[in-house]
Order: structure tokens, then C-alpha cells, then sequence
């Protein structure tokens, strides 16, 4: 029996007021140092209220408020290279959007482009198709190719093709097998049909953007092992989470954490708290201790 594993979204979830901060605070009151937090996000709308949507102006104010607090900002680019040895800068963190929303192009990449911060998109290439019917506007093609050949540090990167739903309680497209005429899918054909829509997905995005297809974000957070076996075999080499936690050059690159910064009630001074719970759980975690899995099995 193959377990997947349910990662849960990390954030505050108490709403809390934004108060002005004295600028003599505005110091990291945790440093840390050789390793990297990655934000994650989703979309941005200045009306639209949900628990993956945020308005412009907090998302302004976040990046705002973790830069004056001494939070480094990072490429993508120099995310790998951390991983192969390299370097960081302390306190360094790597912003990522998750399934490509038209918010990304249109709100998203003005308000990091002026402050010249980098970050990097996962796509769902499946909303590329014409006439295929989505609720919230995603990333035309066009856009994509614009926005990755202008900014070098503006990445997209891989989300699935056709695989960001559930197929039951425990299991998304990624980590479940589906019903084919009634009839569950065999191992074989499951394996082979997410292969199959991986490696569409890295394709179609291969030919938009000048930067190799090799980082993936998984849909809802949920893994096994054959969607890590899958992902090594179409050549992706880092795999992000929803698990909270920084990265270390040791961690494993198919179980990337991430710390949530895209829910509503997360204040620019809940996420930077967040960054310090997880600076102290990857100290706590370089003692020994082991992070808590929610796990299902099929």
C-alpha cells in the first residue's frame, strides 16, 4: 500500500490589525544563516476575498516589511546554485506563486519588478488550451514569454499539466489512480498517465522561457512515491511542499519546505513570525528532532 503524504499549509490563521512598526525594530531579531525560506503564494485581487487570495497592497506591504526586517531575496537561479554548494546571503528567501494565475503577470510581477525582487511561478499548463473553461484567469502563453525573456530572475516553472484535482478525500490526480469506464486504473496505467501529462507540462513550458524546466510544485501539497520516481524520470530536480520549514543544502530536493504567505489574515508581521518559527524548528530539526507527518494511505 503506497502512502501519500498530506502536507498542510502552514500560516497564522488569527486575523490580527497592521500597525505601524518603529523603524529602530526593524532588525532580524533570528538570523539564520545557509539557509533559505520559500513564501508561497496564489493569487492576488484587490475585491475577490478567499483563503488563497490576497489583496495587492498586503502582498506590497509583506515583501516591504520582511526587506526592512532584513529578509534577502533570491532567484531561482541562485536557489540551485545553494543547492549544488553555493551560497546565500543570511536570512535568504525565495518567493514563489503557485498555478499561474493572470494576477501573477498583471499584479504580482510590477509590484516585485519596481523593488527588483526575483521569484518564480508554477504553471498549470492544461489552461493554455482555447476554449478550456477556468474560474480565475490564468497566464496567456504570450505573457509568460514576455515576462521570462524581459526579467532573467522571473521564472515559471512546472504544476502539472492536467492534474491539480481530486479524485477522492485523500488523493489528487498526482498521488491517486482515476476510474476509467468504472473501472480503477492499474498501476501501470496510473504511473503512465502522470508521466505522460509531467512530461506535456515540461515540454510546453521548455518552449516559452529561456530557463530549463527542473523545479515543480506539487497540487495541495500531496506526494508518493511514484509522483518523486515520475518526477526524476522527466528530469525535474527540486520539488516543493506545503510543509512549513527552511531549506538546508542537505534537505532532501523532492521534499522542499515552503511557509505560507498567500491567506488573507497573514499580516506582514505574522509572516516574518512565521520565518522565525521556522528558523527555530530547523534549528530544533538540526538537533534531532523530525518533523510530523499527516499521512494516507491507499
Amino acid at each position: 500500500m503506497e502512502t501519500t503524504v498530506i502536507d498542510t499549509v502552514y500560516g497564522n490563521q488569527a486575523s490580527q490589525a497592521i500597525y505601524p512598526v518603529p523603524a529602530a525594530s526593524l532588525k532580524p531579531s533570528l538570523p539564520y544563516h545557509d539557509k533559505v525560506a520559500v513564501l508561497m503564494f496564489h493569487h492576488l485581487d484587490p475585491k475577490l476575498k478567499g483563503r488563497d487570495i490576497i489583496s495587492p497592497e498586503l502582498f506590497a506591504q509583506q515583501i516591504d516589511y520582511l526587506s526592512k526586517k532584513g529578509i534577502h531575496f533570491i532567484s531561482l537561479d541562485q536557489f540551485r546554485a545553494f543547492m549544488h554548494g553555493g551560497k546565500v546571503p543570511d536570512n535568504a528567501a525565495l518567493i514563489t506563486f503557485d498555478d499561474g494565475y493572470e494576477s501573477y503577470y498583471s499584479i504580482a510581477y510590477p509590484i516585485l519588478a519596481k523593488r527588483h525582487i526575483p521569484a518564480v511561478c508554477f504553471v498549470i499548463t492544461g489552461a493554455f488550451q482555447k476554449n478550456v473553461k477556468v474560474y480565475t484567469p490564468h497566464m496567456t502563453t504570450d505573457q509568460i514569454v514576455a515576462m521570462t525573456h524581459a526579467d532573467p530572475d522571473m521564472e515559471v516553472q512546472a504544476h502539472t499539466d492536467n492534474l491539480h484535482f481530486k479524485v477522492d478525500r485523500k488523493h489528487d490526480a498526482l498521488t491517486g489512480p482515476m476510474k476509467i469506464d468504472g473501472k480503477s486504473e492499474t498501476q501501470q496505467q496510473y504511473e503512465q498517465r502522470i508521466k505522460t501529462d509531467l512530461q506535456k507540462c515540461v515540454q510546453q513550458l521548455s518552449v516559452l522561457t529561456p530557463h530549463p524546466i527542473d523545479t515543480f510544485a506539487y497540487p495541495y501539497g500531496m506526494h508518493n512515491n511514484t509522483a518523486i520516481k515520475t518526477l526524476k524520470e522527466v528530469q525535474i530536480r527540486y520539488a516543493f511542499t506545503t510543509r512549513p520549514g527552511l531549506i538546508s543544502k542537505t534537505s532532501d530536493p523532492y521534499l522542499l519546505p515552503r511557509i505560507n504567505g498567500g491567506s488573507p489574515d497573514i499580516t506582514p508581521e505574522a509572516l516574518y513570525a512565521s520565518i522565525e518559527s521556522a528558523a527555530a524548528g530547523s534549528i530544533n530539526l538540526h538537533k534531532s528532532q523530525s518533523p510530523k507527518k499527516l499521512t494516507a494511505s491507499r
